[in-house]
């Protein structure tokens, strides 16, 4: 039988997982495969203990480098319970939860969430600009800017994507995910960003603005 050698990248620290053959193993592990997804899987074996940043020998050869993650990957239809949505076109959510650092290390070069967050930038204006101009009838222009700036503002955009546990669900390139990229402000506030673009996308205005308004009418800025 073969082992496989799960090596942490702490010296002198090793996991042996005994059961695990090379056929068993290929199963799991194929060269240019998602290893977010690898570990998901290696780590539901009961032998195997949960660490950071390992990486993995086959008879003392090393055949691949994977990282643990608690991220919810492939998981898509659970990030669709939390923002109240299913998608038609379920490649616009996978774009939209794509790093750009995620994309740069597979062999395929997908598609990446910047081109949504760009479109969702401008989604997110058009419709805080006319729930405030509606809403605050009274108020002068400088207020209504104010208004505005505090609510699409990053720090805005981070709180709202933790409240539906944006960062679980996104898939992030090795570096970002060693230097916590899943909690960094900038990272899940262009994300929250480019949701709302994909959702635009996919069934237009009127259902964006619905998404958009569940985060702005619980703002504590507008009470």
């Amino acid at each position: 039988m073969n082992n496989v050698l799960i090596r942490l990248e702490q010296p002198g620290d090793y996991r042996t997982v005994e059961a695990l053959t090379r056929d068993a193993f290929w199963d799991v592990y194929k060269p240019g495969c998602d290893e977010h997804l690898v570990a998901h899987r290696l780590r539901s074996h009961p032998d195997f203990i949960p660490e950071l940043d390992f990486v993995v020998e086959l008879d003392g050869q090393v055949i691949g480098n994977i990282m643990y993650t608690k991220a919810k990957l492939g998981d898509e239809s659970g990030f669709e319970k939390e923002i109240r949505y299913t998608f038609r076109d379920k490649s616009l959510l996978l774009t939209a939860l794509t790093h750009s650092s995620y994309a740069n290390e597979q062999p395929d070069k997908p598609p990446y969430n910047e081109r949504l967050e760009f479109l969702g930038d401008s989604v997110l204006g058009v419709v805080t600009a006319d729930y405030l101009f509606h809403t605050y009838p009274q108020e002068p222009e400088g207020e209504l800017t104010r208004r505005r700036a505090e609510l699409v503002c990053e720090d805005s955009l981070f709180a709202f994507a933790k409240e539906i546990h944006l960062g679980d669900y996104m898939r992030l390139g090795k570096g970002e995910e060693r230097t916590h990229g899943r909690e960094r402000p900038s990272i899940l506030a262009d994300a929250f960003e480019a949701v709302i673009a994909a959702i635009y996308e996919d069934a237009g205005i009127e259902r964006a603005r619905e998404h958009i308004l569940r985060f702005l009418k619980a703002h504590k800025d507008l009470s």
